[in-house]
């Protein structure tokens, strides 16, 4: 029996790298009747022919980002067996959303298991410390969040869902540098839980601005129960990002770009930059003319 142009002899899986900004989205998780990143991506695989629906073809994810989170490269597959064309798709993706690379799997796998270690990078503008901020003290703490350690309190559990979940987790590194507009942190572990990231940078910033002492992290790391009823804030959702899954290298080396998908991706991308710093910039000069201190 003949096959179709364009189709395979039997289906395959997929694993795509895709790039997201977050701020329009409910999350990267599927939700009915909620605009996700994984319902764009789902909505478009099935109008393209590349699945029949989620369930069918095992759509799955590497990683859940939260309400707002960015990803520079999460990791999606489903099985199919039409030839991939990431060109095709990204043309029907909203400009926020874009597949940078593929690969095919001989042998299916959970993406969500694949992961060396996941990479996490927090973006604070510099404009929003306060004029008495201690930064050494902030990287004192950091190196303190190396290692393995509980995070009962520096994560949102489901009750229900989560009571028997361990909250230790493994910080491999972490580190924090600044530039003329923000200060830029960086995590990477084995996993994270829920919150775990936003949550620790907001430690991280009462901590410099002498809202938390320091020597309390010790025992918070701990879970000591004289802080169990203590509630920790979150950062902002907006200044995090989903950096990068590092991946065994037999299946990063099976990853391909499609030079014309790139370059569309590229230049979508820098398109929205541009426009993003004219609207930061003016509104930067607004300020400026009200009195206050300017962004950059």
């Amino acid at each position: 029996m003949a096959v179709q142009r364009g189709m395979l002899e039997k289906s395959v899986q997929y694993l795509i790298k895709t790039f997201y900004l977050g701020g329009r989205y409910a999350g990267s998780q599927y939700q009915v009747d909620e605009h996700t990143i994984e319902g764009k991506i789902i909505d478009v695989l099935v109008k393209s022919k590349y699945i029949e629906s989620r369930e069918t073809n095992h759509f799955k994810r590497a990683s859940r980002t939260d309400a707002g989170v960015h990803a520079r490269s999460n990791l999606f597959s489903f099985e199919s067996s039409k030839v991939i064309h990431p060109i095709e798709i990204n043309a029907q993706l909203p400009e926020d959303i874009g597949i940078w690379s593929y690969a095919i799997l001989s042998e299916p796998k959970n993406p969500r298991y694949l992961p060396i270690s996941r990479e996490y990078r927090y973006y604070y503008p510099i404009y929003f410390l306060p004029k008495v901020f201690n930064e050494d003290l902030v990287r004192e703490a950091l190196e303190m969040l190396k290692g393995t350690h509980d995070f009962k309190y520096l994560c949102k559990l489901e009750k229900d869902k989560d009571k028997d979940k361990t909250t230790v987790r493994t910080f491999y590194d972490c580190e924090c540098v600044r530039d003329e507009v923000f200060l830029k942190f960086r995590f990477e572990g084995d996993s994270f839980l829920w919150n775990q990231i936003r949550k620790t940078v907001q430690l991280l910033l009462d901590i410099g601005n002498s809202l938390v002492p320091i020597s309390d992290l010790p025992d918070i790391l701990k879970a000591d129960p004289r802080f169990e009823k203590q509630i920790f804030g979150n950062a902002d959702p907006n200044g995090l990002i989903l950096w990068d899954l590092k991946l065994p290298p037999e299946i990063e080396s099976q990853f391909k770009t499609e030079s014309k998908s790139l370059e569309k991706f590229a230049e979508r991308l820098s398109v929205q930059t541009f426009d993003r710093l004219i609207q930061a910039k003016f509104q930067s000069e607004i300020l400026e003319s009200l009195g206050k201190e300017k962004l950059f």
